[in-house]
């Protein structure tokens, strides 16, 4: 469902790369279900990631 708000590869490889990796697909198609607008849900999806991103780094790091 990632690939409804974004094109490139990388960018989704990003997308389910974090801690949240396994889940942004379902996050992205529960937006698109409940009526969020693309740029608001593409807003999100971005927040989400980079929240993946830093739970990921901080459960390696032991913290």
């Amino acid at each position: 469902m990632l690939e409804f708000y974004f094109k490139y590869p990388s960018v989704l490889r990003r997308l389910r790369s974090g801690a949240l990796g396994e889940e942004m697909d379902r996050i992205a198609a529960h937006f698109s279900q409940v009526g969020y607008k693309h740029t608001s849900a593409k807003v999100y999806i971005g927040r989400l990631a980079r929240f993946s991103e830093f739970a990921a780094y901080s459960n390696d790091s032991g913290q």
